[in-house]
């Protein structure tokens, strides 16, 4: 794919013509075409001879507004999920924002514009649009080689119907006594020419060493009719031109002599094309690649906002000394619970990219179906509760029942069709989990979720699995993306069971998912854990000093900030990992927060260094990271780290967290327990 191809097309759309001049100046060095035009009308008329990347239009306009062109743009196929950035200097009331979303906007920004946010928001639709031609155009080679191939196997079958293989009898020493027209033809020799010779004429040595171990073989149990169907040789023509192929040898008794029939093809071609296949799917695993990459930066890059948004929202909250009004607190919560929501589609995004990769790992054991399903009941009636539905729970399976599942996964997906089966639901609706062994197998058990929802259409039935689907629920006002059924449907299968849907309109819906029952039954474990007596870093009954490591300046703040609160704890920061590792030698330091993507020297290498001085082998570190994936903490914990939290922290966590790595490493001892205050002055 050439470059030329590449490059996305931005649409910008104002009837003021100073404001195409500015957003045309923010935007010259990106590696995209601007296209700028002055009206709704002409946006829709461009819209038809341009694939758009992305569209930055105004809201308040002449003739056609910002929200009727955008809502005309979402019914046209092409483009109803090309992203559209509203920007403003007018309306700037919250109506008009969410009035905005609802017409299809992916984002809602006010004048004055800060050119780095715009070109940060900018490139990432357009990293999104560069990724989705390169998967295209993959796309579109793999389906070419397919239709080759399946041309190649057309005129394969075209030959076979109507001309025979090569086909040569021989006897046990492999002389040749008969030749087919076919075989003439495969190997350019005349049957006057090759009778009575040996296949060693047309097999290339080893091959023909191949064909006689096949032979003597047969020889020694002369049972067997059919010898081999799909040897692999390289055969000689007369003109000395080798080729690959296949044949297959059978064993036939003509008065009493051994004879064997030799069937030969030239698979030349079939070898290209499978080259072709393998070098196809190396590209796509290149592109699948690309795309992990890509997603595992985009986690990165929005959970590093999105650690200050939920952590100073829960900062906020949990001020006593300077309370929130009940607005305020509203606020607030609207905040935090919007931020949450962000997190949860990354990492449902991420998820479901891990397993279309194959890259999830699960760990499938027994389960005791009664001690889940009573863990996933305390978890979702909360839930229920606050959105007044009521949810219960009919278990007819035995007490001892056990089934085979990755215990987390099989949670997961039972929370996630539970908290769709609340969220669909008509107001005071009514849920149901139940479980009962599979009647009709006997050797699975049933999970089955129903609702007294609104149901799901017969012709969205087919397609309600598919990410990004939502069914009936599409354009309504009810918060969802469509990747939590894909996701469960894909981690269901992954675990060797089945999940199926049911729904009538008006009525509701029934999910049901089967799992394999165990044949063993696992020795219950003694789960129990100790907690620590303390549940607030307020607790503390010692002097401490903290040193937080960290380069972004929001992320300091938040913590500068929460840690404010407890009067025994001294809180030092530096900026890079070598200004933190100096003041680890000049005082002494009880704990370390340590971010691990710090300018030159990272977290991993710090932790390394801190490990290898006597004097600070023995602090506690713990990682604070914005990235995401399941191997980045275990790097960290194998390089030392003695915990590992993923941005956004969450506050509380984060207090638990420090008190277990405290009292693990004796710095402190839980509550109950002789204490040996420590002189620390705190500067």
């Amino acid at each position: 794919m050439s470059h030329k191809n590449l490059t996305a097309n931005i649409l910008l759309v104002d009837d003021r013509q100073e404001n195409i001049f500015a957003l045309e100046k923010i935007l010259r060095n990106l590696d995209a075409n601007i296209i700028s035009v002055n009206s709704g009308n002409e946006a829709l008329s461009a819209i038809l001879r341009h694939r758009l990347a992305l569209i930055l239009m105004d809201v308040q306009m002449d003739g056609m507004d910002g929200f009727e062109t955008a809502a005309l743009i979402r019914e046209y196929e092409e483009t109803k999920d090309t992203p559209i950035i509203f920007v403003t200097a007018i309306n700037k009331d919250q109506k008009y924002v969410f009035q905005g979303y609802q017409s299809g906007a992916v984002d809602y920004l006010f004048k004055p514009l800060d050119p780095d946010i715009l070109i940060s928001k900018v490139k990432v639709f357009l990293q999104i649009h560069q990724q989705n031609l390169i998967q295209e155009e993959l796309i579109r080679k793999l389906q070419a080689t397919k239709n080759k191939i399946t041309e190649s196997e057309i005129r394969i079958h075209s030959v076979l119907n109507n001309i025979q293989d090569a086909v040569v009898t021989s006897d046990k020493n492999g002389c040749i006594l008969s030749f087919n027209m076919a075989a003439e033809r495969l190997f350019q020799y005349s049957f006057s020419e090759i009778v009575e010779k040996s296949l060693e004429k047309l097999l290339y040595g080893p091959s023909f060493q191949n064909y006689m171990h096949v032979i003597q073989n047969h020889l020694l149990n002369p049972k067997v009719k059919i010898l081999t169907s799909d040897m692999r040789f390289i055969g000689m023509r007369k003109n000395g031109q080798s080729f690959s192929g296949e044949m297959g040898i059978s064993h036939i008794t003509i008065d009493g002599q051994q004879l064997y029939t030799s069937s030969f093809r030239d698979i030349t071609q079939r070898e290209l094309y499978e080259t072709h296949l393998i070098q196809a799917k190396d590209e796509a695993q290149n592109a699948n690649q690309a795309k992990s990459t890509f997603l595992a930066n985009m986690s990165h890059e929005l959970r590093t906002p999105l650690n200050a948004i939920i952590g100073f929202s829960q900062l906020m909250r949990q001020n006593k000394r300077e309370p929130l009004t009940a607005s305020q607190d509203e606020n607030i919560e609207q905040i935090s619970s919007a931020g949450k929501h962000l997190l949860g589609l990354i990492n449902e995004i991420l998820d479901l990219a891990k397993i279309e990769a194959e890259k999830t790992i699960l760990s499938t054991e027994p389960i005791l179906l009664q001690e889940m399903i009573e863990e996933v009941y305390g978890l979702i009636e909360g839930v229920a509760r606050d959105a007044n539905i009521q949810v219960e729970c009919n278990n007819e399976c035995p007490a001892d029942t056990y089934f085979l599942a990755d215990l987390t996964r099989a949670k997961q997906v039972l929370l996630n069709l539970l908290g769709n089966a609340i969220k669909y639901n008509k107001p005071d609706g009514k849920v149901i989990l139940s479980c009962e062994i599979d009647t009709a197998s006997k050797n699975r058990v049933l999970f089955s979720v129903t609702d007294t929802g609104l149901g799901i259409s017969e012709k969205y039935l087919n397609h309600i699995f598919e990410p990004f689907h939502r069914g009936d629920a599409e354009g309504s006002t009810i918060e969802g993306t469509g990747i939590g059924l894909a996701l469960t449907k894909k981690l269901v299968e992954a675990m060797n069971g089945s999940i199926r849907v049911t729904s009538v309109v008006g009525k509701g819906s029934v999910f049901e998912v089967f799992f394999p029952l165990s044949e063993k039954l696992k020795t219950k474990k003694n789960t129990t854990t100790t907690k620590l007596h303390f549940n607030s870093l307020n607790q503390i009954r010692e002097r401490l000093t903290i040193l937080y490591i960290e380069d972004n300046p929001t992320n300091m703040r938040l913590v500068e900030k929460f840690l404010q609160s407890f009067p025994l704890i001294a809180l030092k920061t530096a900026v890079t990992a070598e200004i933190g590792l100096a003041a680890v030698d000049k005082e002494p330091i009880d704990l370390i927060l340590l971010d691990i993507n710090l300018p030159d020297m990272n977290g991993y290498q710090a932790c390394k260094l801190l490990q290898q001085k006597p004097a600070s082998s023995k602090i506690p570190v713990i990682g604070l990271s914005a990235n995401a994936m399941k191997a980045d903490k275990q790097k960290a914990l194998d390089t030392g780290f003695s915990a590992y939290l993923t941005k956004p922290v969450d506050l509380d966590e984060l207090s638990e967290t420090i008190l277990k790595v405290l009292s693990d490493a004796q710095v402190i001892l839980p509550p109950g327990r002789d204490l040996q205050t420590k002189d620390r002055s705190i500067d």
